[in-house]
């Protein structure tokens, strides 16, 4: 192991592992490590092999106190492999500083040279102790194979070199795939490694570059590199009786058969070495006493050499502090490549966070795509409700055509049941007359009667013979005779009542007339009704067409917004394509800029070192001509000629190779220098070449920009005529509503004439049943009358029928046209009118109804008087029902009406109220405009005055002079402030840290200002108070008070006050 001439050396105190036992060391600390001897070492000592080599890397040492000195110190290293404390002592407190110091620098600088180590190939293996396996990180450095713990790779726990290593495969299987077996060129437990490849297609690699590796030469410069980087991280150590076991070995739970074997022949040649060993030891205590005189005199001989070794140090004192610039140039280097690392680390935390951003901006636009993919489908969504709500309306349309038809039909059908009544009518008065002529034929049935009883009377004395025929005759007689007893009685009775009823009949008469005055009345109304109802159904194919008109703008807008969209989307896709190309281009220019920044740390590293190289080659140069002269200064004859002169050709067979090395370096500092060079050209094209797509991809975003905003103008136009046909549908909805309203209102006053009229025609049930008597004399006539009658009542009741479908039918038409008209005064106007006749219509129904009902009721009368059938009066009880049936409706209909009534009454007090509100606030809103307005164009002349003045505005505002009146001192000249004030629409007047709220603006200094400082009249045409709430914002204090300014012109004060003034208002 050869000695670096400016390596710290010197004796020190080391405390045996056990304790107590304190050895004298000589100590050399070098190459990362701190070396120890059982004597001292000259320079010229480089074949001696150490006791022990203790590793740096990872190492603390601090100062302790000992029993054997008060100079001690404890250095502790973190290596697994080794014993991790020694406790050392020096002479002196200067001594133990010196060499903690050194030691510290020492153990810094490898480590930061071990931070920048090269790395071949790394990754996860597993290592065989004993049968058992353990997974650990590898690292292939510099020829040179290092584990760890973990990826983090802060402290190795061991280190083999590779060069010279059998790379081959176990004998026997293991637990493990893919199993290695490495035969290192070292002592220990690292030997022999038995390494476990987890991954498949790793498995050649990591064969292939260790067999690299192991096929370097040890005694080249790569070889030698990857020894010291295997001692600079795990140490040597030779056999040293007194220190006791040094080597601490992992965990073994076994060994296999194979390596029993090997144990065994090593223990047995251990043990043949130690019987040499003591033979040998015997040997040179004999051989101690005899050389001790030769001893005695070669100390005086080695005195007076180091005399001469004391002049040589002084000479090359200049040679070891040029030595020292160099290594503090490397140092330099070291701290330079340092900070490229962190520079390199820096670029890659940036590459990091980039790749974050450009992940963030794909979620949003990911997320952008879907909600834009909803909008298009509730857009969708929308024109197919606008679809069906047209077919919707197309049907309601069809429909209301065919009840118009419908209701022109029933029409006709009503005039023809009218023209119907009055012939019925004409028929009532013709049966009056002949209900007289059956009485006058009565009565001279009668008297016939009595006639034929006499002539039955003498009759019956002349067929006495026939007896039994008379006797016959006579039951029929008598029966007859009883027969026209009654219906005398019955005719006396009822010559009375129709006597008496015959003028209520009349009247009743007069009554039925002006009931067919009013059904002609009706039939007017309802051809007016007619005529208003086609007027209706052509506005409302008026809104269908222009319904459809708005449907199909609508649709084109859509398209258009959708054709808009698609170019939209196109223009983001080319963005995004042009800004992941930028990004591509930028990640790769990043990437050749760390590979720029790797090569200078190679670079660098190359360069440090060569000039370690250089300086090793120096310094065994400078050993080899220490040697050369000590050779010059024997004679050829002396004993220690021939020693010299081989160590002085062994150091020159150093330097050269030493030399060679360094040329070597040198060279690869160089290519390294070449290849960053080139990779520094490559990262500036690289850049260049994505500052390029960079501009790309904004020209494309900026084109997308634009896009978009034709896109979302497009949207916000079919939204707007979107909202326009809401609008408008809304508006049909609500004059729908409106006459739906009117329509119940009517219907409901119509049902209360309805009530009064039938009402009316109870009371008259009582004439109208006089009217009936006098039909009852004849019985033949009165049964075929209460049959017209009866039929006649039946139609009645089916034209009823018919009349209240007919409404409802009519009420549809109306319900489907008001969903698609305006709401206006003439739509209610027109409403009232339709209900009006409506009314008329009922009334003149429900009094022809009446007066079949009592037509019907007299029939029955006289039908029950004359001896009507059962199967008339049965039909005439069902009758009973049936209007009792309609009574009982009409009563519910009525409390319908009154709840319905209700709640219409509470909802027009609702809506009055709600339209009070509104107007209440737009109002609110159009006087805030107008005064928003008034103070703008203010403050627009008060700008426009200002600009014209040459004064230049800052955020509304400029300099004005200010009075700080704690600073104004009565008779004093007063000067104030220049302040920068800033006028706004939420304080009025800001300056400095305070904000003040004006309420009141006044030309001319205040009170205040007059009192103390009794301005000149030109100062005063320049200044103006302010009168409000001044606010601290420091202290958050808010306090009324006025403050003065005054301005470099009275054009500039009026202007400020004119500025103030608008923002007051």
């Amino acid at each position: 192991m050869s000695i670096a001439l400016s390596a710290k050396r010197g004796f020190l105190l080391k405390e045996a592992p056990g304790g107590g036992r304190w050895k004298n060391r000589f100590f050399i600390l070098a190459s990362g490590t701190l070396q120890y001897y059982d004597g001292e070492m000259g320079l010229t000592d480089s074949g001696k092999k150490p006791l022990g080599v203790i590793p740096l890397l990872g190492s603390t040492v601090e100062a302790t106190a000992t029993s054997k000195s008060d100079f001690g110190f404890k250095l502790e290293t973190n290596s697994l492999r080794r014993r991790s404390k020694y406790i050392l002592a020096c002479q002196s407190e200067e001594e133990r500083d010196s060499w903690i110091s050194e030691i510290e620098a020492e153990a810094a600088r490898v480590s930061e040279k071990f931070k920048l180590m090269p790395i071949d190939k790394k990754g996860r293996l597993f290592r065989e102790y004993g049968k058992e396996f353990r997974e650990l990180f590898f690292v292939v450095s510099e020829a040179a194979l290092l584990y760890f713990d973990d990826e983090k790779m802060t402290q190795p726990l061991g280190a083999v070199p590779l060069p010279g290593a059998s790379v081959t495969l176990p004998k026997k299987a293991r637990k493990q795939k893919n199993c290695i077996r490495l035969d290192c060129n070292v002592q220990g437990d690292d030997k022999k490694l038995i390494l476990a490849v987890p991954e498949d297609s790793e498995y050649e690699a990591w064969k292939t570059i260790l067999k690299k590796n192991s096929d370097v030469n040890i005694n080249s410069a790569e070889g030698a590199r990857a020894v010291r980087r295997a001692t600079t991280v795990m140490g040597a150590h030779a056999a040293d009786p007194s220190e006791g076991p040094e080597v601490e070995k992992m965990d073994a739970i076994g060994e296999d058969e194979e390596d029993e074997e090997e144990e065994t022949e090593e223990i047995a040649k251990t043990e043949e070495a130690v019987d040499d060993k003591k033979a040998a030891e015997e040997e040179a205590a004999k051989k101690a006493a005899e050389e001790e005189e030769a001893a005695k005199k070669a100390a005086e001989e080695e005195e007076a050499a180091k005399k001469a070794a004391e002049e040589e140090a002084a000479k090359k004192a200049a040679e070891e502090e040029a030595a020292k610039k160099e290594a503090e140039e490397a140092e330099r280097l070291a701290e330079e490549a340092k900070l490229a690392e962190e520079k390199a680390r820096e670029a890659e935390e940036e590459a990091k966070k980039e790749a974050e951003d450009l992940a963030k901006a794909e979620e949003e636009r990911i997320a952008k795509e879907k909600e834009e993919s909803e909008r298009k489908e509730a857009m969708e969504k929308e024109r197919q409700d606008l679809v069906e709500a047209l077919a919707v309306a197309e049907k309601e349309y069809e429909e209301l055509v065919e009840a118009e038809e419908k209701w022109l039909k029933e029409q006709r059908e009503a005039e023809e049941a009218a023209r119907a009544a009055e012939e019925a009518a004409k028929e009532a008065e013709e049966r009056e007359n002949a209900a007289k002529e059956a009485k006058a034929a009565a009565v001279a049935a009668a008297e016939k009667h009595a006639a034929d009883l006499k002539a039955a009377e003498e009759s019956e004395a002349k067929a006495a013979a026939e007896w039994q025929e008379a006797e016959e005759a006579r039951l029929a007689a008598e029966q007859r005779a009883q027969e026209l007893e009654q219906a005398k009685a019955s005719l006396e009775a009822a010559q009375a009542a129709a006597e008496q009823s015959f003028a209520e009949a009349q009247a009743k008469r007069e009554e039925l007339e002006e009931s067919l005055k009013n059904a002609e009345a009706t039939a007017e109304a309802a051809r007016q009704s007619k005529e208003k109802l086609e007027k209706e159904k052509a506005e409302y194919e008026a809104a269908v067409e222009k319904a459809r008109k708005e449907k199909e703008e609508m649709e084109a807008a859509e398209k258009k917004a959708e054709e808009e969209r698609l170019k939209q989307e196109e223009a983001e896709r080319l963005a995004r394509e042009q800004e992941e190309a930028a990004k591509k281009a930028e990640a790769e220019a990043l990437a050749l800029k760390r590979e720029q920044e790797l090569a200078e740390l190679a670079k660098k590293k190359e360069e440090l070192e060569a000039l370690e190289a250089a300086a090793r080659a120096k310094e065994l140069r400078a050993l080899a001509v220490e040697a050369r002269e000590k050779v010059s200064s024997l004679e050829k004859d002396d004993p220690k000629y021939g020693d010299f002169e081989a160590l002085a050709e062994k150091a020159e067979k150093d330097a050269e190779e030493a030399e060679e090395v360094a040329r070597k370096e040198e060279e690869e500092a160089r290519e390294a220098e070449a290849k960053a060079e080139a990779e520094r050209k490559a990262a500036e094209e690289a850049e260049a070449k994505a500052e390029a797509e960079k501009k790309a991809a904004e020209e494309a975003e900026k084109k997308a920009a634009e896009e978009k905003a034709a896109a979302e103008a497009a949207a916000a136009e079919a939204e707007r005529e979107r909202l326009e046909y809401e609008a408008s549908k809304a508006a049909e909805e609500k004059e729908r509503k409106e006459k739906e309203e009117a329509e119940r209102q009517a219907k409901e006053a119509a049902e209360k004439e309805r009530l009064a009229a039938e009402e009316k025609q109870r009371a008259e049930d009582a004439a109208k049943a006089a009217e009936e008597e006098a039909a009852r004399a004849a019985e033949a006539e009165a049964n075929i009358a209460e049959a017209v009658v009866e039929k006649e009542m039946e139609k009645e009741i089916s034209d009823a029928k018919y009349e209240e479908e007919l409404q409802e039918a009519v009420d549809s038409s109306y319900k489907a046209a008001e969903d698609r008209l305006e709401a206006d005064k003439a739509g209610h106007e027109a409403a009232n009118a339709e209900a009006s006749a409506s009314e008329a219509d009922i009334e003149a129904k429900q009094a022809a109804a009446a007066s079949e009902k009592a037509a019907a009721d007299a029939e029955r009368e006289a039908a029950e008087a004359a001896g009507a059938s059962d199967e008339v009066k049965k039909e005439m009880d069902e009758a009973d029902q049936a209007t009792a049936a309609a009574d009982k409706e009409a009563a519910e209909a009525e409390a319908a009406k009154e709840s319905h009534e209700r709640s219409r009454q509470e909802a027009d007090s609702a809506r009055l109220k709600e339209m009070q509100e509104r107007a209440e606030k737009d109002a609110a809103e159009v006087k805030m405009l107008l005064a928003r307005a008034t103070a703008d164009d203010k403050k627009a002349d008060a700008e426009q005055g200002l600009q014209k003045a040459g004064i230049k505005l800052v955020t509304n505002g400029g300099m004005l002079f200010k009075y700080q009146r704690a600073k104004v001192k009565k008779g004093s000249s007063g000067k104030p402030h220049k302040k920068q004030c800033t006028m706004s629409q939420a304080h009025g007047l800001d300056w400095g840290k305070n904000s003040f709220r004006v309420t009141r603006v006044i030309k001319g200094p205040s009170t205040f200002i007059q009192e103390n400082i009794s301005p000149t009249e030109e100062l005063c045409d320049r200044s103006f108070h302010v009168v409000g709430r001044e606010n601290n914002d420091k202290s958050g204090a808010v306090t009324e008070s006025e403050v003065d300014f005054f301005c470099e012109t009275k054009q500039e004060r009026d202007l400020w006050v004119a500025g103030v003034e608008a923002l007051i208002e």
